[in-house]
Parts: structure tokens; sequence; C-alpha cells
């Protein structure tokens, strides 16, 4: 398993799980009455389709402890500015972030997207702040 420290520059995600949630669901997941929502601190994960999206995965989870490695192995890839991009986004505190959920959900008629975003006052000023990072990762261009 590989777990992705908060104070480096790149997106950070968490999951709400909804309970007693009723209606129709896929077969799957009908004996479950749970819906889980995933948020990512940034709009757009961009990996450029499935197959892309595999292989990088599989590189971030095989390499994640082993940043020069990683690196290494994305300054070999085509699209290495695309997959580097995910490392330099601004790191900011947790408490600050805007999360955006990483797929639309129908509601009835209706499809929406989250955005969970600060709104006390304090949180708003933590978003001026870049939290000190504890080391430098692969840096995009």
């Amino acid at each position: 398993m590989f777990t992705e420290q908060d104070r480096i520059p790149q997106p950070h995600d968490f999951i709400i799980k909804l309970f007693n949630v009723h209606g129709k669901m896929f077969d799957a997941g009908a004996v479950y009455p749970t819906q889980d929502i995933e948020f990512n601190s940034i709009p757009i994960l961009e990996f450029a389709g499935t197959k892309t999206n595999c292989e990088i995965v599989d590189l971030r989870t095989k390499y994640g402890n082993d940043q020069s490695e990683l690196c290494k192995r994305l300054e070999a890839r085509k699209n290495t500015d695309l997959q580097k991009g995910y490392d330099a986004v601004r790191n900011m505190h947790i408490k600050s972030r805007r999360q955006y959920s990483q797929a639309a959900y129908r509601f009835s008629e209706f499809v929406i997207k989250y955005c969970s975003a600060s709104s006390a006052e304090t949180q708003r000023k933590l978003y001026e702040e870049t939290v000190k990072l504890i080391r430098i990762y692969c840096t995009a261009g």
C-alpha cells in the first residue's frame, strides 16, 4: 500500500461515505445502502486516458517511496510534462483546500459534481500560506 504524504505539493483527496442511502443501485453494490463520494484538491486529474492512467498509477504505487526512481521513470515517458504537473500543485494547508468530486452523480434528472470550499475566515487566511515541504518531488518543466 502507498500512502501520500500531505506535506508535498500534489493533489490530495478524501472520501465521504454516506450510510442509509436508498434507491436504485448497480447490482454489485445493491446489498450495501451506502454511497462513496471521492474528493480531490484539483478539479480534474489529467492522465490522458485509461491505459495511461493505469501505467501512471502503477508507477506511483511501485516507486512512490523512491522519488528519484519515480522521477526517472516519468522522465522516460513521452507525456512527462503532463505527468510531472501532478507534483507541481501548490501545497496549501489542508483546512483551506477546495475539494472537487471526481465523478458526476445523478439525482433524479440532475447530474452534479460537488465542490467543498472553505468558508470560515481562518480557513480563508490559511489559503494564502504555503505549507512547509518535507522534500521536493519531481518538478514540472
